[in-house]
């Protein structure tokens, strides 16, 4: 068991469940015609925004995410894009320092990480005259009392038990099939202060 953020694999599981069928280039819609675009990708993950930005034609793309584990595979897939291995906050410096502006921004399942007033005065700060960003979240707070639920993806059975304590929110992710059972332990620490499920802002 370990305490981190998940590795691609394990947060694709956690996940698939809620997205329902939901892709990236749904959430991607709402940014308008990326084009010639300066686009960044926060929380990048797999890079699944990234490539999107990429294959409609973005003129500048970065893709960052502070977990080795989880982007460690999109500077291969997208030679193209600025991969940054770094927390939100450091990004959007190196971001200012080099003088990288940006038209179109996206946080997939992920701006509850970062949310605090610097970080959002940080990427106001990074952003051009009439750019968007748009998110998505859950719109609840994992109850104190750790909640069970089971459910199968891909006909394999997982478990997944989840609580808060403070502004940690603890998982424990099982998965079971004919010859053994893996158990993986997550603790992050979020901020609850954006209670919203989509978000589109303009600057």
């Amino acid at each position: 068991m370990r305490s981190s953020y998940p590795a691609a694999d394990d947060y694709r599981i956690m996940y698939a469940r809620y997205y329902g069928g939901r892709s990236v280039k749904e959430l991607c819609t709402h940014l308008g015609d990326l084009r010639d675009m300066k686009c960044l990708d926060l929380c990048a993950g797999e890079g699944l925004a990234t490539e999107h930005f990429l294959a409609h034609g973005a003129h500048t793309v970065w893709s960052v995410d502070e977990s080795e584990l989880m982007i460690h595979s999109v500077a291969e897939k997208c030679p193209h894009a600025r991969v940054v291995c770094a927390t939100v906050e450091s990004a959007l410096m190196l971001a200012l320092e080099e003088g990288q502006l940006f038209d179109r921004v996206v946080c997939r399942q992920g701006v509850n990480y970062w949310f605090t007033s610097k970080a959002i005065d940080l990427l106001s700060a990074c952003m051009e005259v009439g750019s968007v960003f748009v998110f998505n979240t859950f719109n609840t707070k994992p109850s104190a009392q750790p909640r069970v639920r089971q459910y199968v993806l891909n006909n394999h059975h997982y478990a997944e038990i989840a609580y808060a304590v403070g502004d940690i929110v603890h998982t424990v992710l099982g998965a079971k099939d004919t010859s053994r059972t893996k158990v993986r332990y997550f603790g992050c620490r979020v901020s609850f202060c954006m209670q919203c499920c989509n978000r589109t802002t303009r600057w």
